[in-house]
């Protein structure tokens, strides 16, 4: 006779991960900053060595992007990953040109 699988233990609810969509995040981010910088999608794109289509998905967040494409697009707006990986948008109020 077959048993049924025994569902896991939840874990407590102060120890849930808080579910994060990173692409959406990074992307959202992503838009912020080349705005704050008064650049287009182009413009970002020819800085990080690719087309402006490319650069508005992933601000769209539609792409499942490497790590070395993350680091060309932050590098392109003065940056690093983890700022464009932060969790929490960018306050616009918050930035440098």
């Amino acid at each position: 006779m077959l048993m049924p699988k025994r569902q896991p233990d939840p874990l407590p609810t102060d120890m849930n991960p808080m579910p994060v969509d990173l692409q959406s995040v990074f992307g959202r981010n992503l838009r912020t900053r080349r705005k704050v910088l008064h650049l287009s999608q182009e413009e970002v794109g020819e800085r990080a060595g690719m087309n402006k289509n490319y650069v508005s998905r992933v601000e769209e967040g539609q792409l499942n992007i490497t790590l070395g494409t993350m680091k060309r697009l932050a590098t392109a707006l003065d940056l690093d990953v983890l700022t464009l990986l932060g969790g929490r948008p960018i306050n616009p109020d918050e930035c440098d040109e």
